[in-house]
Order: C-alpha cells, then sequence, then structure tokens
C-alpha cells in the first residue's frame, strides 16, 4: 500500500521537505569518519559539566524512594509539583519574576513546546487564519513546519547595518512590524534570543518596544529563551531578561548540555499554562519525570548557575572568538564575506554576496566535500521567497575542538576559492 497517497493535507504538511529533518539528518552523521560537522544546533561536551550531570544522576539513582517515583509514575500534565515550586523558587530569586509554581508547565523541550504554543495561538479562529508573526527574520529552522495552515507564519526583513570590516548586524525594523500588526490578523509575535541562526540578541530597547506593541495590540510575545538568561547564559553582551504577563517564555535545559532530556519549561499567564497543560494531556498524557528531576536537583543546588557562568558561557565565548580567528585568517580576500556580529548562541552566521552559486548548492559541495554545514534558506520561514538575502547564508556550528574547527574552515575557504 502506498500510504503516501492515504496522508491528510496535514500530514504532507508534516512531511514535505523539511529543514529541521535535514538538519537532524545531518546530525546524525557526527562522529563518522571523514565528517568535519559544523551543521546541527548540538551543545558541545564539556567535561566538567558533563560531570556535575553524571554525578547528579548517580545520586537520583542511589535513592530507591525516588527512582520509584521517577520511573513508574505518571505526573500532571503540567508537570511535577516539586519541580515546579522548584522552579518557581528559582526564576523569583534569579531574576526577580514575580511568578509561581501556577505560571509553569513542563515541556519536552523547545522543539515540542512551540509546536503546541503555534497550535494554541495560530490558525482558524472562527474562520479567519490568525498569523505568527516573526519581527525579525531569519529565524529558527524548527519553527518552518510547525505551522498546521499554508501561510501561518509572516516575517519581517531586518534592517542589515554594517558594524566593522567583515561584520554586520541585524535590526528590527520597527515601521514593518507595525504595520503587520496594524494590518490585522496576528496572533502572536516569536522571537529567538539570542537569535538562531544568526547569533543576534535583541537588544534591550528592542525588546521592550516589542513588548510594548504587543500588549498596544493585544498579542502575546513568545520568546525562544533556549540560549539565554539565566541558563545556559551563553550570552556574550549587556542585556537583561524581564518577564511581563503578555510575555509566553520557552527556557531549556538542552543547550546547558542536555538535549537527551528532552526537558524544559514555558513560563506564561496561569489561564494559557493550563492550556498548554491541557494539550500535553492530549498528546502524551503527562512530561516524562527523569528530566525533571534531574533538572531540578541542578536549580535546587545552584549548580546550573554556577555552570552557566564560569563554566559554559566561557567555554563558548573561547569557541566563537577561536572559529573567527580561522575565518578571518583563511576565508579568500577576493569573495565579497560577511559575518554577523555574535553575540551568543553556539553559531556564526555567514553572508556570501555575489556568490558563484547559492547557499543551497553551496552546502552540497561541502558535504560531499566533508563538511556540514546548515544552508541559510531554510531560515526563512514567513519571507519573501525571491528575498535574495535568504540564499547568501550559511550557518556554522563552533561546538568543535580546534583541530576540527580549522580543518572545517579550511574545506569552506577551498570551496570559496572556485
Amino acid at each position: 500500500m502506498d500510504f503516501s497517497i492515504t496522508l491528510s493535507d496535514r500530514g504532507q504538511r508534516m512531511t514535505a521537505d523539511s529543514g529541521i529533518h535535514a538538519l537532524m539528518m545531518d546530525l546524525a552523521q557526527s562522529g563518522k569518519p571523514g565528517v568535519c560537522m559544523m551543521g546541527g544546533g548540538a551543545p558541545a561536551r564539556i567535561p566538567e559539566a558533563e560531570a556535575v550531570f553524571a554525578a547528579t544522576f548517580r545520586q537520583i539513582a542511589a535513592d530507591w524512594d525516588l527512582t520509584k517515583l521517577v520511573l513508574g509514575s505518571y505526573c500532571s500534565p503540567h508537570g511535577a509539583d516539586q519541580f515546579r515550586e522548584t522552579a518557581a523558587k528559582f526564576f523569583r530569586k534569579e531574576c526577580g519574576w514575580k511568578i509561581g509554581p501556577e505560571n509553569i508547565a513542563v515541556t519536552g523541550g523547545g522543539q515540542s513546546a512551540f509546536l503546541q504554543i503555534f497550535l494554541l495561538l495560530g490558525g482558524i479562529q472562527k474562520g479567519q487564519l490568525r498569523k505568527i508573526l516573526f519581527p525579525i527574520a531569519p529565524e529558527y529552522i524548527g519553527y518552518a513546519d510547525q505551522g498546521m495552515e499554508e501561510g501561518m507564519f509572516a516575517a519581517c526583513r531586518p534592517v542589515i547595518r554594517e558594524t566593522g570590516r567583515r561584520r554586520f548586524k541585524y535590526l528590527i525594523d520597527f515601521e514593518a512590524v507595525e504595520r503587520a500588526l496594524a494590518s490585522g490578523g496576528v496572533a502572536a509575535m516569536a522571537l529567538s534570543r539570542p537569535t538562531n541562526p544568526s547569533a543576534n540578541v535583541v537588544t534591550d530597547e528592542e525588546l521592550d518596544r516589542l513588548s510594548f506593541l504587543a500588549q498596544n495590540y493585544q498579542v502575546p510575545l513568545v520568546i525562544d529563551n533556549a540560549y539565554g538568561f539565566p541558563f545556559p547564559s551563553v550570552v556574550f553582551e549587556d542585556v537583561t531578561l524581564p518577564f511581563h504577563p503578555h510575555w509566553i517564555l520557552s527556557v531549556s535545559f538542552s543547550k546547558l548540555g542536555l538535549p537527551g532530556i528532552r526537558c524544559g519549561v514555558i513560563i506564561a499567564e496561569p489561564h494559557f499554562v493550563e492550556a498548554f497543560a491541557t494539550m500535553t494531556a492530549i498528546s502524551h498524557l503527562s512530561p516524562g519525570n527523569l528530566g525533571p528531576t534531574l533538572a531540578g536537583q541542578l536549580l535546587a543546588s545552584g549548580e546550573v548557575l554556577r555552570l552557566s557562568r564560569e563554566v559554559i558561557k566561557p567555554f563558548y565565548k573561547s569557541r566563537c572568538d577561536r572559529a573567527l580567528e580561522f575565518l578571518d585568517a583563511a576565508l579568500p580576500e577576493n569573495v565579497d564575506w560577511s559575518i554577523h556580529q555574535p553575540g551568543g548562541a553556539f553559531f556564526l552566521w555567514l553572508r556570501l554576496r555575489d556568490a558563484q552559486f547559492s547557499s543551497r548548492a553551496l552546502y552540497e559541495r561541502l558535504k560531499r566535500a566533508g563538511l556540514i554545514v546548515v544552508p541559510g534558506d531554510y531560515f526563512f520561514t514567513g519571507s519573501d521567497p525571491y528575498w535574495e538575502h535568504r540564499h547568501e547564508c550559511l550557518r556554522l556550528s563552533y561546538c568543535l575542538p580546534d583541530a576540527d574547527l580549522e580543518r572545517g574552515v579550511g574545506i569552506l575557504a577551498e570551496a570559496l576559492r572556485v
């Protein structure tokens, strides 16, 4: 039987050419002989952090009563009460957010959290399409296929500002954002900060202005905080993160170095938390217990902050600086290339103007040479498909040892010399 012809319209949308599926399939090549992995979004292996995670895991396993609870019981669709209490106390103390456990729902990581958030907010309402607006593009590759309705996402082009030799920065075009909001049909605004893929960090002033517009137009502001404060704190710029009642904030433990436990939280007003928990019950009964138990231990002990500030952030800042050194030294002078000013996360965003081939063609060429990157056009969901800039960029991860990083940059430089 040919199951491809039995799929619903939504089934076909969810199984079409998918950037996030291609990215994860590429990520599965990591560690294979001859493959230099500068694609994917997996965190680096940091021994000092992994030692803490392993010790915490052993403590849980040594407590038989706790182990029985973790392995042999369902928790609430909101997540375990004790973990939510611990998380709320942590965020009140460390961030100054005026929240309680009623503001927190446990997620299976940011990817599944955003699928639920977008399903709850966007799509058809009373016969009208309600859109999710990305106030600045490019945005995270994983959002692209989460729209259950055709045309559910819209994005505003950024202002592109040159900031130095071979460097540039995206800024929000607020006139475009306000035009989009004023036109009606926007259910919510959403952005990542730091931004995946560009490593852009929306400034405090930009975030305040977006928050004002969201409140003024009565739409939620959804923020993907996978790389930000208070953990893993991979932010290289002087910015802050408040919390407001009209925000929905997603925080994940994956980029801390725990992608395997698939655990995060959303922080929102209680009514939205209840709606989110109801969807969790419908889709998979309840969150898992192991991830929140391990994460809760790290929050309660304060290790999550110590690791973020003293180990994880310095590690990635060093990796970023080293990658920039290699790129600045190796990429050809006669090619019009530039890098987005890196403000955080795990990536560098390379722009190639007037290139002989598109980013997708270059990706295929590099893959054949043993280097895996991510082509930039996947990250422009909701943008004008004819905008040339979306075909000029590559995302490069620097979560590699020096030798691999230097080899990968060398392969890239050689391809650009052709």
